[in-house]
């Protein structure tokens, strides 16, 4: 059974702790309304989830808003209804603006209070679905890319399938937000940078630092440093796309199945060249994977065993070799240098678990909601899915068991020539020796006959 209604007088917040469905009721002309407002205010109380009703008593315009709440936060997320007098009745709207520092605010209407009671308006969208309209408002998104070329494709969205290879993630995240933008009626605006975001003397690069500087909004893309943002408001969309990062196996047998194997097999180990991998590699703390690192990818003395997308596929290709890479991308190389039999000689281990990738925004974003919403209804409609099917390669089919003839050298086959040799001289030393022998005994054959004769005499005696 539902607890009943209750109605509670407070002087600051701290009194209201504990209730659910809250609607806190405050009126204009009270002395201390005011400083009331700005508290809530300094303390994003009047921010989702607490509901505000608002009544204007000495209302003169009931489409201007009372100079009391120009400077309030009351965003796109808030669910303030502002109620002011019209003659015997009360005009109720939702009020909201679009920027903390704007003057422009917006109304949607929400009902009327007549001394008959509450008219309300009907609506059969939500109070988000309703302020999807930005308005064209330019929202920033930070993107990690590598070189020129992907900065001319993202602003174009003029996709060469010759290199959709380079910064894959990058190009793929920023076309399944670009339909966000269209949701939203919004202008976009692209921050690139050249890495996710670590900490650097104490303060973020990369991609977390825009967010935490406020230069971008919203990300392309996270790729997966998940643990460095515990202080931001995460949007967690799966997007479903076959990027994850593996160690693929150029093999003929299948001994090798784990991580432990790999670290105990006599196979070299490369890994593609990106910032996150240098870090995730040299920054891992799991045993096994500590131990990968400090034996295979960097033993101490030599020159770590990171290497260009192409450059490990080329190795993979060539000689038994372990790879770790994003196969979204590697397999776009391996369909592309690889024979047919020796796309069957490939094996996967999962070596970073994690393998969903998650889109941000900025922390205490009033856009949070609609974000969501869009970005789910993209995955819906199969934005998505055509954008991945479109950038990802999936790991190629194995249709052609065994080899082929190829050319060899004089140098592969010399020893085996070498032993023909010896072998035709041997017989021809043994023929001469048989040639002799048959001679010798030829020129003894009386002596042989005279013998045989007195052999067979005796035997007769005998």
């Amino acid at each position: 059974m539902r607890p009943p209604r209750t109605i509670q007088f407070i002087k600051d917040f701290e009194d209201s702790a504990g209730f659910n469905d809250l609607v806190i009721v405050v009126e204009l002309d009270r002395l201390a309304t005011k400083s009331f407002l700005k508290q809530a205010n300094a303390t994003r109380k009047l921010r989702n989830p607490y509901r505000w009703l608002i009544i204007n008593r000495n209302s003169v315009n009931n489409n201007k808003i009372p100079i009391d709440l120009n400077d309030l936060s009351i965003l796109l997320d808030s669910e303030v209804i502002l109620s002011q007098k019209d003659g015997n009745n009360f005009s109720l709207n939702l009020i909201y603006k679009l920027k903390s520092n704007s003057n422009v605010w917006k109304f949607q209407p929400f009902g009327k209070w007549t001394p008959l009671g509450l008219n309300l308006t009907t609506s059969n969208t939500s109070i988000t679905i309703g302020r999807k309209n930005l308005e064209g408002m330019p929202i920033s998104v930070s993107v990690v890319v590598s070189c020129a070329a992907t900065k001319t494709d993202l602003l174009t969205l003029n996709l060469k399938l010759s290199e959709l290879h380079i910064d894959f993630v990058s190009k793929a995240s920023t076309r399944q937000v670009t339909p966000l933008y269209d949701f939203m009626n919004a202008t976009r605006v692209l921050v690139f940078t050249d890495t996710w975001g670590y900490v650097v003397n104490g303060t973020y690069n990369g991609m977390i630092g825009d967010l935490v500087r406020g230069a971008a909004d919203l990300t392309g893309t996270l790729g997966r440093v998940v643990m460095f943002l515990m202080f931001l408001l995460f949007l967690f969309l799966y997007t479903s796309y076959s990027a994850n990062i593996v160690a693929l196996l150029q093999s003929s047998s299948n001994e090798i199945q784990t991580l432990t194997d790999l670290l105990n097999s006599k196979m070299e180990l490369g890994v593609e060249d990106t910032p996150y991998n240098r870090h995730f590699f040299s920054t891992s703390t799991e045993p096994v994977r500590k131990a990968i690192y400090e034996k295979k990818i960097a033993p101490r003395g030599y020159k770590p065993s990171f290497m260009s997308l192409e450059e490990g596929v080329k190795k993979l290709q060539k000689k038994p070799f372990a790879f770790n890479m994003f196969v979204g991308g590697g397999y776009r190389l391996v369909e592309r240098f690889f024979l047919e039999h020796e796309k069957c000689g490939l094996q996967e281990i999962q070596y970073i678990q994690e393998n969903k990738p998650w889109l941000t925004c900025k922390k205490n974003s009033p856009f949070t909601e609609i974000y969501k919403i869009g970005l789910t209804r993209n995955h819906e409609h199969g934005l998505n899915d055509r954008v991945n099917r479109m950038i990802y390669a999936k790991k190629p089919a194995c249709i052609a068991h065994g080899g082929i003839f190829d050319s060899v050298n004089m140098t592969d086959f010399y020893p085996a020539l070498l032993m023909l040799v010896y072998g035709m001289i041997l017989a021809l030393v043994l023929m001469f020796i048989e040639i002799l022998h048959f001679h010798r005994c030829r020129g003894n054959s009386g002596i042989w006959s005279i013998c045989a004769t007195a052999s067979n005499s005796q035997l007769q005696a005998g």
